[in-house]
This record gives structure tokens, sequence and C-alpha cells, in this order.
């Protein structure tokens, strides 16, 4: 097995190890997950506004909140650091 510590580039070590591979995976992976839950915040953060500029929303959608992070939160998947799913 082969360490890598990198402090600048990459060392022919990693290279051979697989670890850039993985590496370039794992960064794909987050800003994948990052564009998913910033959409999603997006969306809700909307939905919450059109929700909340009504005379009387509906507490159903809104969780019973009046205040729009705590309603966008219950349209985002915990995943994204929406409302945990019981």
């Amino acid at each position: 097995m082969t360490f890598c510590v990198v402090y600048v580039g990459v060392s022919h070590a990693c290279e051979q190890s697989g670890f850039t591979e993985w590496l370039a995976g794992k960064i794909s992976k987050e800003d994948e997950k990052n564009k998913r839950c910033e959409k999603e915040w997006d969306d809700a953060v909307k939905r919450c506004q059109k929700l909340l500029s009504q005379p009387y929303p509906s507490r159903r959608q809104t969780g019973g909140h009046h205040n729009l992070m705590d309603c966008a939160r219950g349209f985002v998947s915990e995943e994204c650091g929406g409302n945990p799913i019981d």
C-alpha cells in the first residue's frame, strides 16, 4: 500500500497507486452533490417565498414556520441540510 502526502503537485507514487483517479472521482461526486444541494435550496427558498407571501400560508406546506429558512428546510433533503426524515 502506498500512502500519498502531497504538498504541491502529485507524486509519482500517488499516480501509480490510483490515488489521483480516486481523488478525481471523489471531487466529482462532491461537486455533483453540491450542485444538487444548491438547486434543492434554491427551489425550496422560492417555494417558501411564494407560500409565506400569502395572507394565510398553509401550516401543512410551511411546517407551521413563519420564516423563510425554517420553511425551506422542510423541502430540502436531510443529506443537503434539510430536516431529518424519521
